[in-house]
């Protein structure tokens, strides 16, 4: 697959992606002996923000500002592009075949910046250009040894390698490639390695399956094999998906797994806006991958490239594929906020509230109890458990932390459970997503799996669903069809908030005579101290107030969102909250269902389950009464 060499595709062939196993709460101590450049550094992102890493070239193609970008979005983490072989031969790393890593000063500069923000990066080497390490370096211990300089020279967390043509038709250095990871996952305990291979409609081509059958015969298993469906004779996002589909039987027959074991090892690099062979990939397409990528509970979301994550002018760069703007319209940074929303950022709350109420609207139907219905089995002698519930992302040990969890209930931002089983007496809730989610196959997960629906993410927000009250307006007859009572679009902000987004849905749902059974709130305090109860009560009853309908508190946690990085409580801060939030909530008879955000620290600095230990926060959690 030829690429423009003004683009320096760094997703064309194959990658292969190591990412530390460190998270918010706890850094992975590494063994010194293997690996001391490693062995000192500490992490400030979760793995999902390594596995949602969009690519950023520092140096090329009108690099823009990573902090810029993480402040706008949210992202922490950035794939930085590209490390290869020096142009006069050899075996040591060079910044695209030219700068030496042992004396770079500018992109060590562009990793300072981020991590003084909070983030992280991962280093791409390869790409379409020049000549790479495993073509240079003899032998797989010889191309682990440089790439290991790369790593403990910047003392990196993630590794990416993009090996692709002519690399990735040359059965020797694909060998070396394969040989170095494996050897960089021994002498690195605790990181998580990644493969990606290039995407065709049948999952993989040719050199993909061969690069899979190298990976097995030399006994090498990584976390995850990610493909491309794009520059293949793909267009728009059902043919994407479909390939998905199809290289997950790839991974079954060759590997041997079960479906879910194959979802939870595969992943998705894509090509935003318009591909190199004139494939067009929109905000649309890439928010449908999304949907299926977290439905199937798959492991990495990503994309080439963040250089590319902006408007061209004129939009379609008149009808030429650019490296340096996307050829579709688009906000700045529309892509990347996808990404950020895969690793599970937090949103911004706790609006303004006004009391004064609106017209209700169509009469609802009396909500029927959440099925399973808890089993006693489940609860501490005097709980009230019918109320409590978690949002969840898969990561390592969700399942077992869920179902140890004694909540009631739970969702996870699609239409179905994934690759998290729903544990026996713990009541599975669906929701559709956004209007990507509204298609004949998720309506009927919901309408299979739920006994209530949960509807529209974060419409008005441009990094969530980001929708119009008039988009929401047509969709919903298709939700009234599942015949499930439905929850309002779940606003950000402002909920109460007289002409604010859920204010104008609902006088418009009324005019419509459109049925709303129930009202989801989301709130994330930014005071740590004991007025937080008080204030997430207010909101509730104002809300209450308002609208007159039942109250599902769907997201909520202390996070403060007033300053570009999101400030976090103390555990005991935290822990304290949990006592007294559960308490206040279970004593008001208008809040039928409550979620913290969210289950695993593994996903939110704020989870509740550190893998499958609860936390103070969890312990506080489980004893709410």
């Amino acid at each position: 697959m030829k690429r423009l060499r003004t683009l320096l595709c760094g997703l064309a062939a194959a990658s292969l992606a190591v990412a530390g196993l460190t998270y918010h709460a706890h850094t992975t101590q590494l063994d010194a002996a293997h690996n001391a450049g490693l062995a000192s550094a500490t992490s400030h992102v979760s793995k999902r923000w390594y596995a949602a890493a969009p690519y950023l070239m520092p140096l090329d193609n009108d690099a823009p500002s990573a902090t810029a970008i993480m402040d706008a979005t949210g992202l922490k983490a950035f794939q930085l592009a590209f490390v290869l072989a020096p142009n006069g031969g050899g075996c040591t790393p060079t910044w695209d075949g030219t700068a030496p890593v042992s004396n770079d000063t500018a992109v060590s500069g562009v990793i300072d910046a981020i991590r003084a923000k909070g983030g992280d990066v991962s280093v791409s080497a390869g790409g379409y250009n020049g000549t790479k390490l495993g073509q240079a370096c003899g032998t797989p211990e010889a191309t682990a040894a440089a790439y290991q300089k790369v790593i403990s020279t910047y003392r990196l967390h993630a590794i990416d390698f993009d090996l692709e043509e002519p690399e990735y038709e040359n059965a020797s250095a694909v060998h070396n490639e394969i040989g170095a990871a494996k050897i960089l996952q021994r002498d690195n305990p605790g990181v998580f390695v990644s493969v990606t291979t290039a995407g065709t409609a049948a999952g993989t081509g040719w050199f993909g399956q061969q690069m899979l059958n190298e990976a097995k015969s030399d006994g090498f298993t990584p976390d995850d094999f990610s493909i491309m469906p794009f520059d293949g004779g793909f267009q728009g996002a059902s043919s994407q998906t479909a390939a998905l589909t199809a290289f997950n039987g790839i991974l079954r027959s060759t590997f041997g797994w079960d479906e879910a074991t194959a979802y939870a090892h595969e992943g998705f690099s894509g090509m935003n806006g318009r591909s190199d062979s004139g494939e067009m990939f929109p905000q649309a397409a890439f928010r449908t991958v999304l949907d299926y990528a977290t439905a199937h509970g798959m492991s990495r979301f990503t994309f080439w490239s963040l250089n590319r994550d902006r408007q061209c002018s004129p939009a379609d760069n008149n009808g030429a594929t650019s490296g340096t703007c996307s050829s579709v319209p688009q906000n700045s940074w529309a892509f990347a906020r996808l990404c950020a929303q895969f690793a599970g950022a937090g949103h911004p709350v706790t609006p303004p509230t006004d009391p004064h109420p609106v017209h209700p609207v169509q009469p609802a139907h009396p909500l029927p109890p959440l099925k399973p219905a808890p089993s006693p089995t489940h609860q501490h002698p005097g709980k009230r458990v019918v109320k409590e519930g978690v949002g969840l992302n898969p990561a390592p040990g969700a399942s077992k932390a869920l179902a140890e969890s004694d909540v009631s209930w739970y969702y996870n931002w699609t239409s179905a459970p994934g690759s998290v089983t729903p544990p026996k007496g713990i009541a599975y809730v669906p929701m559709i997503w956004g209007p990507g989610s509204v298609t004949p196959n998720q309506l009927s997960d919901a309408a299979k799996y739920g006994s209530q629906l949960l509807t529209f993410q974060e419409p008005d927000l441009a990094t969530q669903s980001d929708m119009t009250v008039q988009q929401a307006v047509r969709l919903w007859p298709q939700l009234e069809k599942t015949g499930l009572p439905l929850s309002a679009p779940q606003v950000a902000s402002g909920a109460a908030t007289p002409g604010g987004w859920l204010d104008r849905f609902m006088k418009a749902a009324s005019q419509h005579h459109l049925r709303v059974d129930f009202i989801p709130v989301h709130w994330f305090g930014g005071d740590f101290g004991p007025n937080a109860t008080n204030e997430l009560r207010d909101y509730l009853e104002a809300v209450h107030n308002r609208y007159h309908k039942p109250v599902w508190l769907t997201e909520y946690a202390l996070t403060d969102y007033s300053q570009p990085t999101p400030r976090y409580p103390t555990p005991k801060q935290q822990a304290d909250f949990v006592t007294a939030s559960t308490t206040m909530l279970n004593g008001l008879d208008f809040v039928q269902r409550y979620a913290w955000f969210t289950l695993s620290t593994r996903t939110s600095p704020t989870g509740l389950y550190d893998g499958t230990t609860p936390n103070a926060s969890g312990r506080a959690y489980r004893q709410a009464r």
